[in-house]
């Protein structure tokens, strides 16, 4: 063989080596922008995820809250219509199905009453969702005034009728 055959077939040797190691390289940068991406991409899902918890507990806690606004405005009619007449009538557990509430789940009140100076205190529990991992648990205590008693015969004022001689 002359020798510029053996220096090109050496050359040809060489070649497809130096392509095979760009294309090795090539290769790598492609899989190290893929590794780049998936991670940010995981970054991203796992922030998502913790804005729909967020999300989803703060609606929990709105949601329990006017349930307990509910309960003692419901107490507090009950007292003013007279159908009450003492704190043991208040005491009750309220079950709330999910389609009354347009909510997620139901809801779980209790109400307990106790005689207190002025009036009772109520005590109200809610939680929602009932049975929930992640369910809230929200408790208020208010006072409400006692229901006006009907003054007795003696101690009333005399009507205008009952005045004229």
């Amino acid at each position: 063989m002359s020798p510029t055959r053996r220096r090109t077939s050496r050359m040809d040797a060489l070649r497809p080596s130096v392509r095979s190691s760009r294309h090795g390289g090539v290769v790598l940068i492609v899989v190290a922008c893929l590794a780049t991406f998936s991670l940010i991409a995981l970054a991203m899902l796992r922030g998502s995820l913790a804005s729909r918890g967020q999300l989803r507990s703060e609606r929990h806690l709105r949601q329990a809250d006017s349930l307990l606004d509910a309960a003692v405005a419901r107490a507090a009619s009950r007292i003013a219509s007279g159908s009450v007449s003492s704190a043991d009538d208040l005491d009750e557990t309220l079950e709330v199905a999910a389609g009354e509430i347009l909510g997620t789940g139901s809801a779980q009140l209790t109400l307990d009453a106790f005689d207190s100076e002025g009036g009772w205190q109520l005590e109200v529990v809610c939680e929602y969702p009932v049975g929930d991992t992640r369910a809230v648990r929200r408790r208020r205590t208010v006072t409400l005034p006692l229901p006006p008693t009907n003054l007795s015969n003696e101690n009333r004022s005399p009507s205008p009728e009952e005045t004229v001689p």
